[in-house]
């Protein structure tokens, strides 16, 4: 077993009394690779003097706080300083038992890197004295409530990944690491036989017995906590979790950046020809969705001619024309893929006239997109027992028009959540509720749903339904690209529905009559896990797809069980050919789906000053660049400060920048990331020629085409895709970098019209709009074939089958 460095970290805040006891269970310690960092946090005891007089006893860096910081920080600043793989905190006034330390280590490095953090059984002594064994981890118990002490093992790059403690948190600082590493897809992993001996003080930061407020301040900073990660819990859809959603009430939203607007852009089909809108006022809209679509045609209608003075710059063609004289309009007839109505519906005079018309122009499998207002709103409620009345449509009614005019509903999809408002309104009614027998539940569920989403198509034939399920089991990477993008775009096929979610799996989340599909997303399976899961998904009907974009063998629990999540499965899906190849050895039915953007941002304004700026942002690139970056230093030296680097992540590369106009930003959101991106020039590519490397996909130039930021790659992944010369450079020799890398940072126009071609390439060929309905069409086909999958299925893993 290796002994890898692991960095200690005690913050002590007058702590006199016991931060000896701490520093002998750490000397006692048989596992010798430890490096100790004591940081006195401005303590006004006298505890820095005891420290010092403590070094020639104890080996420790000790480090000084001028003030009081509190601890996160403290904690931060020290492992700021240390070089362990992996970092265990102490607290002044705990100590660990003997071999606590060595257990820790052993058990970590036998566990994939997902694992984390590694937490002990707790010895409870002082005010309480009890055991609380290690209990089995769940995202589901963590959200509940802290389980996991700070005194716990975890890695560097795990701690790095989230970004440290909290410094605004007073306590649960580790609560919220944890919580951030859970998110990010870590899984903790309890080791029962490590005991960790935890004092319980009275007059301790945590408050136990409630003396000063602590269960007040317990509260403040779980809401604290909650609301800080309300978007990631949102996007995972752990934002319902009963202890989540208390903590929320009163800052519920809809999904980061979907508005009511944003939710019918997105049910638009990304690959329409024709797109009518009805009401389109000002055409935002239809400017929004030419981003996603550059080569659809979008019409906007519209009664206000102010209004379509401005819309006519955006939209393809516009018309003035109130509802009764659109009939009239010369729109041919089966010409129309989508008609989105932006009036609210119930204030059309007559609605069944108005959906005949537009069927008349649909194409036979055409769509029809609306919101309707829900007339049992509370804020609808609230506005009829003040005298004010807004027009709406029940649900019944939208089905009897919509029937009426020969249009087949296939989605009413509920639009709204709970605030603080709404929870107030609904407990104010209560009595009335009790009083008439009306169960409260299902009247906030009606009194939530702010609209309708009402989708109906012109087919005349029954639709095919089908489930698309996908569970990720990291964030860390490709969820964005790889899974919620992609979602997004199939499930405007009508009959088609999605869900991914973080780690749970539910079987009965399937409606009657829908064929399923279930995705892995870069799941890593043990044997046993795979046997009984895939066994239970089976049976239960799924098609079982796995969603791999990186190689494999980065995992070391892949080669240690055979690749068994890949011989598993029913088939598999892939962004590269090299990938793929790989897969087939294991399983062959593997299909391939390249990275695409989902939207094509707006065409690049650059700046005019004669400045420029060179982007580098990676993970794991050190091996890639190093050979390049003397000949980086060598170029940007007689440029001072007209060209700046913009590096994120790599803070090695950063530091091995020797130019001073330069700027870091850490491991970043994805959002993030693309903000930067569109503020740069130029962007580096490096990719040593690996196998590993070369299963990599082509997406960074795909993101950067898409920003209008021109690139110097490598041939490595990126020959396939960069056309040399015209959509971006590619060098094969250091030589050739450096000559190439001069002529971009200081050609100007030349740089600008490769950015320009690469721009139009990504247009033309690599967005999901021209791309999507394929995966549908595979899923479909892979279902069509179960038998001769399963199988298949038999002969690789024969156990799967009893």
């Amino acid at each position: 077993m290796s002994s890898p460095l692991v960095s200690l970290i005690t913050p002590c805040y007058n702590d006199k009394r016991y931060i000896r006891q701490a520093l002998e269970s750490v000397q006692q310690s048989k596992y010798s690779n430890i490096e100790h960092f004591v940081i006195d946090d401005g303590s006004t005891d006298g505890t820095d003097e005891y420290l010092d007089e403590l070094r020639s006893q104890f080996s420790f860096y000790f480090i000084k706080s001028a003030k009081h910081i509190g601890v996160a920080a403290a904690r931060n600043l020290a492992i700021s300083l240390s070089k362990g793989k992996y970092i265990l905190p102490l607290d002044s006034d705990n100590y660990f038992a003997p071999g606590y330390i060595e257990t820790l280590v052993n058990q970590a490095e036998q566990l994939p890197e997902k694992y984390c953090p590694l937490y002990p059984t707790m010895v409870l002594f002082g005010e309480v004295n009890t055991t609380i064994p290690a209990q089995p981890w769940s995202v589901d118990k963590l959200l509940k409530a802290p389980f996991i002490h700070v005194n716990s093992l975890f890695p560097r790059k795990a701690f790095d990944a989230v970004k440290g403690f909290d410094p605004n948190l007073p306590l649960f600082e580790d609560y919220d690491l944890f919580i951030a590493m859970a998110l990010k897809g870590f899984v903790g992993y309890p080791v029962p036989e490590a005991r960790l001996h935890y004092r319980i003080r009275q007059d301790g930061l945590a408050d136990h017995f409630n003396q000063r407020g602590g269960e007040t301040q317990t509260q403040r900073c779980r809401r604290y906590i909650f609301r800080k990660r309300q978007g990631e819990l949102e996007h995972l859809k752990l934002d319902n979790h009963p202890q989540v959603s208390i903590h929320l009430q009163g800052t519920r939203r809809q999904r980061p950046n979907e508005t009511l607007n944003t939710r019918l852009l997105h049910l638009i089909p990304p690959d329409a020809m024709r797109v009518i809108e009805i009401g389109c006022q000002t055409g935002e809209m239809g400017e929004a969705y030419k981003r996603i679509n550059p080569h659809g045609t979008y019409l906007g209608i519209d009664e206000n001619s102010e209004h379509l003075a401005t819309a006519k710059s955006r939209l393809d063609q516009v018309f003035q024309s109130s509802l009764s004289q659109i009939a009239n309009l010369a729109i041919a007839p089966g010409s129309i893929d989508c008609v989105l109505i932006s009036l609210n519906l119930a204030q059309v005079t007559e609605p069944v006239k108005l959906l005949q018309t537009l069927r008349l122009w649909l194409n036979p499998n055409g769509q029809v997109i609306c919101a309707v207002p829900n007339p049992y709103y509370w804020q609808a409620i609230l506005g009829l027992l003040q005298g004010q009345h807004q027009d709406t449509l029940d649900v019944n009614d939208v089905q009897k028009i919509f029937t009426a005019a020969n249009l087949q509903l296939f989605e009413m999809e509920r639009y709204g959540d709970g605030t603080e408002e709404s929870a107030a309104f609904q407990k104010q009614l209560k009595p009335v509720l009790d009083a008439y027998k009306i169960p409260l539940n299902g009247y906030e569920k009606r009194s939530k749903t702010e609209a309708y989403l009402v989708r109906a198509w012109k087919g005349e034939q029954p639709l095919k339904r089908l489930f698309v399920q996908t569970v990720l089991i990291s964030t860390m990477a490709s969820d964005q690209v790889r899974v919620y993008q992609p979602d997004r775009c199939i499930r405007t096929i009508p009959g088609v529905r999605t869900d991914a979610g973080l780690y749970n799996v539910r079987l009965d989340a399937a409606l009657p009559g829908e064929e399923k599909v279930f995705i892995w997303q870069r799941s890593r399976l043990t044997k046993a896990d795979a046997i009984q899961k895939q066994r239970q998904l089976i049976d239960a009907g799924y098609l079982i797809v796995v969603e791999m974009d990186d190689d494999p063998r980065f995992w070391q629990e892949h080669i240690d069980t055979d690749f068994i999540t890949y011989r598993s499965c029913h088939c598999i899906q892939t962004s590269t050919e090299p990938l793929a190849q790989f897969l087939r050895q294991f399983n062959p039915y593997v299909k391939i789906f390249p990275n695409q953007l989902p939207e094509l941002p707006p065409a690049r304004e650059y700046r005019q000053d004669g400045r420029m700026t060179v982007f580098f942002g990676a993970l794991n690139r050190e091996r890639d660049w190093q050979p390049l970056v003397d000949r980086i230093n060598r170029v940007l030296k007689p440029l001072g400060d007209r060209v700046q680097v913009q590096v994120v992540h790599d803070q090695k590369f950063f530091q091995a920048l020797e130019t001073p106009h330069k700027h870091f930003e850490p491991t970043c959101s994805y959002h993030r990331y693309h903000e930067l991106l569109r503020q740069a020039d130029l962007a580096l590519l490096p990719l040593n020629y690996t196998e590993f490397n070369s299963m990599k996909s082509d997406l960074k130039f795909i993101e950067c085409s898409g920003q209008g930021v021109a690139v110097l790659a490598s041939p490595t992944v990126y020959a396939a895709s960069v056309q040399d010369g015209q959509t971006g450079v590619i060098y094969e020799t250091l030589e050739q970098f450096e000559e190439r890398f001069r002529r971009l940072v200081t050609d100007t126009p030349w740089r600008r019209q490769l950015a320009q071609n690469a721009y139009d390439w990504v247009r033309d060929h690599r967005l999901l709009s021209l791309h999507y309905r394929e995966r549908v069409t595979w899923y479909w086909e892979m279902r069509s074939r179960l038998p001769e999958l399963n199988e298949a299925l038999r002969q690789r893993v024969p156990e799967i089958f009893p």
